[in-house]
């Protein structure tokens, strides 16, 4: 049980505590996985200091990866479960981590993610058409070439042609993401958030803009946005952490499988064609179909295990 009982703080404390949670954590465990990457990667002290600066472009894709890593558990995970400590009392967690998913509930939201692909892509798709006003050209090219970085490296991380790198690249991007950004995002932001507004819907919509914006994608801030509030739902109808951590989880995967097969020769399709055909707007209609026909099927499971 936490010293002090920071569970009867107010919402604007809360959310001070977690933001100062997030980087105190966050910077400590950058700089020791800084230090620990001198010894791992044997890194020289004139890389070391590019590093401190914040320049990347020497590190190879693994060190990339490992940085990634130090990142996530740094910012989202660790800051994640020591807040579900701080803020919960002896009778009742802060957001029900001690609860198991009902295994109805599971195999929806698993059909639910997989069924949303084809939304999801089309979303993707209109993101990248959205233009700036002339007077704003200079923030869109900007925008643009953050983005197309951003997608350099996220292929650089994606590519697997063994199975060893496609497991690291299932606890990069799948395993701990899930949990730790869903702790935060979704088990801490969203609770202070509706707390501060006393709003269930709007509390779900401002923790997925966060959720979106901290992502740093202008480029892909609706699909995020989206996903943010499918797991601000789940998490809301279930009253369950694990049901958004599996939904996160399950969407990660599917991507880093794709590039696994796809890199390993194991399925042959042409990215670009297949990214098309899955962000088609009748597929994206009829997927959005059977995202709110699934969605209605999980609030129904989890009002009457609750009723």
């Amino acid at each position: 049980m936490p010293f002090l009982n920071f569970n009867s703080a107010t919402p604007l404390l809360k959310l001070t505590i977690t933001l100062l949670t997030m980087v105190t954590i966050g910077i400590i465990v950058w700089f020791l996985g800084f230090l620990l990457s001198r010894i791992f990667f044997c890194i020289d002290v004139e890389t070391s200091n590019q590093l401190l600066h914040g320049a990347t472009s020497n590190l190879s894709t693994g060190q990339l990866k490992y940085y990634q890593i130090v990142q996530s558990v740094g910012f989202f995970l660790i800051p994640g479960f020591f807040l579900q400590w701080l803020f919960s009392t002896p009778e009742k967690p802060y957001f029900s981590i001690r609860r198991k998913p009902y295994l109805a509930s599971v195999l929806v939201v698993f059909a639910l993610i997989l069924l949303a692909v084809p939304f999801i892509n089309f979303l993707v798709e209109y993101n990248k058409t959205i233009g700036f006003p002339d007077y704003l050209s200079s923030l869109e090219t900007r925008l643009k070439q953050m983005e197309n970085a951003a997608q350099s490296l996220t292929q650089q991380f994606l590519i697997a042609d063994n199975f060893s790198t496609y497991i690291v690249n299932l606890l990069m991007i799948a395993i701990i993401p899930a949990i730790g950004e869903e702790f935060i995002f979704r088990g801490v932001f969203q609770k202070i958030f509706f707390n501060i507004s006393k709003n269930t819907t709007m509390a779900i919509v401002l923790t997925a803009i966060v959720f979106s914006a901290v992502h740093g994608q202008f480029y892909g801030f609706i699909p995020r946005f989206f996903l943010g509030l499918l797991f601000g739902y789940l998490m809301f109808w279930s009253g369950n952490i694990w049901l958004p951590v599996l939904a996160h989880f399950i969407h990660n995967t599917i991507v880093v499988t794709y590039f696994y097969l796809h890199s390993s020769g194991i399925i042959a399709l042409n990215q670009e064609s297949t990214s098309q055909l899955l962000s088609g707007w009748v597929l994206a209609l009829i997927s959005f179909v059977f995202i709110i026909t699934l969605a209605v099927v999980i609030r129904r499971i989890e009002g009457q295990k609750s009723g």
